[in-house]
């Protein structure tokens, strides 16, 4: 009954690519994902396991779905409140956990290396190729997204930069002596170690980074908005006093009984928004039906 496991496969990645891209749009538009796309797909994904189950035999095909989203639900958890995600973004990776817990029978994944020899002593699952794929995409994305917006807001991002710069100047010119130190002990003495080279070249640019997006997130990601276009999980810039309540900014944001006294208050309020992060789902999720990222990262620079 492969063909009913292969069947469920394709539906379930096509409904899952529709949701993604649907997500993609709300996400880009409103810098948010409705929990309706999240719950219906797992929901739909899990429904298509169990029937081919049945019909099947395997057990495995839906019990895995169910594993894979309780895992996922704990992974999604420790992106959020690293601040990795937005909820949104937390959830619909749970989706994708029931969506694809085993590896579509349809994907040519190609697991061979210049050699001939594997990196990798087992085929990695597919959920586990596309959230370390998604991580490769994501930093990616995240750079080219805070450098258009840099050039987009030049002149006030200019002038930021130089103010951060003021204030950190020790430790801009501490980090880059002391990298810089071990770049060089690195050539004269140990023969270019790579352990030691990216460790300084790291300590080097690293304040030069923190002052970029530092700068991008003030002159870029700080938004005055009206209260009624708040929505749950938008992350306040300073307190806001009603009456003798005081909403502060907190990790989690917003939440809707907050954004109510806030509309009632009817005066606009300043937020950081945060990059559209649901267009890395889509790109990484086309990637990973084909190429392992870090497989071929491994294939390229270890061997």
């Amino acid at each position: 009954m492969k063909e009913v496991i292969f069947l469920s496969d394709v539906l379930i990645a096509a409904i899952a690519l529709i949701w993604v891209f649907v997500a993609t749009i709300q996400d880009i538009k409103k810098r948010e994902v409705a929990n309706w796309l999240s719950f219906s797909l797992v929901i739909t994904a899990l429904s298509l396991r169990a029937i081919a189950s049945i019909i099947s035999g395997d057990a495995g095909y839906f019990f895995w779905g169910v594993a894979m989203t309780i895992i996922l639900f704990g992974i999604a958890n420790l992106f959020y409140y690293s601040r990795i995600f937005a909820g949104g973004d937390a959830k619909l990776l749970i989706a994708l956990g029931a969506a694809f817990a085993t590896t579509p029978v349809f994907t040519p994944i190609i697991k061979t290396s210049l050699s001939g020899i594997p990196i990798l002593p087992f085929n990695a699952p597919f959920i586990l190729v596309f959230i370390m794929n998604m991580l490769f995409v994501g930093s990616a994305y995240g750079l080219l997204f805070a450098v258009f917006l840099a050039f987009k807001n030049f002149s006030p991002f200019k002038k930021d930069c130089l103010k951060i710069g003021k204030r950190y100047a020790k430790w801009v010119v501490l980090c880059a002596l002391f990298g810089g130190l071990l770049l060089l002990i690195n050539r004269l003495y140990l023969s270019n170690d790579s352990a030691l080279l990216i460790s300084g070249t790291l300590i080097a640019i690293f304040p030069f980074l923190f002052i970029f997006v530092k700068s991008v997130e003030n002159t870029s990601m700080i938004k005055l908005v009206k209260p009624s276009e708040l929505t749950e999980g938008d992350w306040l810039v300073n307190g806001v006093r009603i009456g003798r309540k005081v909403i502060n900014p907190r990790f989690s944001g917003l939440d809707n009984s907050e954004i109510l006294l806030l509309r009632k208050r009817n005066k606009k309020v300043m937020i950081k928004q945060g990059i559209p992060f649901v267009p890395v789902f889509l790109m990484a999720l086309l990637i990973s039906f084909f190429i392992d990222i870090l497989e071929l990262l491994l294939i390229l620079f270890v061997q």
